[in-house]
């Protein structure tokens, strides 16, 4: 198997022999994760970029971008680039730097022979000559209300198996994570998820209630206090700039 060597459709030496995946969708629906346990599950170390170490320099993406792709190639590394959206890009006749940038990227990207992961929430701006440079293209819609509820129990779960003789949740917290309309109105994330879930454990944490076994309990209390923060949050935003927070973060172009 070392020596095995993967077949390309393509007539020139050295194209095509890549295996390019696209996840697309809206943020914090799994789609990084998806090539974390891809990693895992084949053993395999994940090399992760973002833009911070790709730069934007037409002048230079495609040679850091070719040395990113030699370094995953000899450590027989999956490759992930997160938020890879600004080189993706339509391209415009009047924005010079943008198609060098976008250009060099495809250069780079078609001769690359591992496993590539490109993640993006703005599939609907991508320059079109990418279509045809993808494998395999996979949409991550957002969450339903009973997917929310599976992450929640996921992350009570966890706490739980690595915090047994020391943590538990309430049962309290589990009927209100699958009943209350207030948090269902709130749409979160799976990234929102456990950040709200890391604060309400740190609250609990220090209350210190505890169980007739001696665990500090996670109540229903301290995941009511995030879901009160992060409302605050969203009807500040709304008030300020007249949108809620998922609006705000598209209209700004953040993931």
């Amino acid at each position: 198997m070392d020596d095995f060597t993967a077949w390309s459709a393509d007539f020139i030496e050295g194209k095509g022999r890549g295996l390019i995946f696209l996840l697309h969708g809206t943020p914090g629906v799994g789609k990084t994760y998806t090539a974390e346990c891809i990693a895992a599950n084949t053993r395999r170390p994940l090399l992760s970029l973002t833009c911070a170490d790709l730069g934007t320099d037409p002048m230079k993406i495609e040679t850091k971008l070719i040395r990113w792709f030699n370094i995953a190639k000899s450590w027989g590394a999956i490759l992930l680039i997160d938020e890879a959206d600004i080189y993706m890009e339509q391209r415009e006749v009047q924005d010079l730097k943008r198609n060098n940038l976008v250009a060099g990227f495809l250069r780079a990207m078609e001769y690359y022979q591992g496993i590539l992961f490109l993640t993006t929430n703005r599939v609907g701006t991508f320059d079109e000559a990418f279509v045809s440079r993808i494998n395999v293209m996979i949409h991550y819609p957002p969450f339903t209300d009973k997917q929310r509820i599976e992450v929640w129990e996921s992350f009570f779960s966890k706490l739980e198996r690595e915090r047994e003789t020391t943590m538990r949740v309430a049962l309290s917290t589990r009927d209100f994570v699958r009943e209350d309309k207030k948090l269902q109105m709130l749409e979160w994330n799976g990234r929102e998820i456990r950040n709200a879930f890391q604060i309400a454990v740190s609250l609990a944490e220090a209350e210190g209630k505890k169980d007739d076994r001696g665990r500090i309990i996670v109540s229903k209390e301290h995941i009511v206090s995030t879901v009160e923060l992060s409302q605050a949050f969203k009807d500040y935003l709304k008030k300020l700039y007249g949108k809620d927070s998922e609006e705000f973060k598209t209209a700004c172009g953040i993931s």
